[in-house]
């Protein structure tokens, strides 16, 4: 259906499935640990991410990065498990 987007081509290191530490300014003291993939979807014309947390405070959560041509800019739509949307 689709054609492969080259503008996406940086993301091509991330491609797989990662598992994740890090900290956050409201968890003080507090290492966070999750998981995320990276995949190429409709034949390449996007990248999705999936991230999943082990910790209750942190939000599993989905996003689809893609290209505004008209932009010259890449552009991101994001969902999570609280019902928050972003571009």
């Amino acid at each position: 259906m689709a054609k492969e987007n080259t503008r996406l081509a940086a993301f091509a290191p991330l491609l797989g499935d990662w598992l994740t530490t890090g900290k956050h300014p409201h968890l003080p003291g507090r290492t966070l640990r999750g998981r995320v993939s990276f995949e190429r979807i409709e034949d390449g014309a996007f990248v999705r991410m999936r991230s999943t947390s082990a910790e209750p405070e942190i939000p599993s959560g989905v996003a689809i990065f893609g290209s505004d041509d008209a932009e010259g800019a890449g552009a991101m739509l994001y969902f999570d498990e609280r019902g928050v949307s972003r571009c």
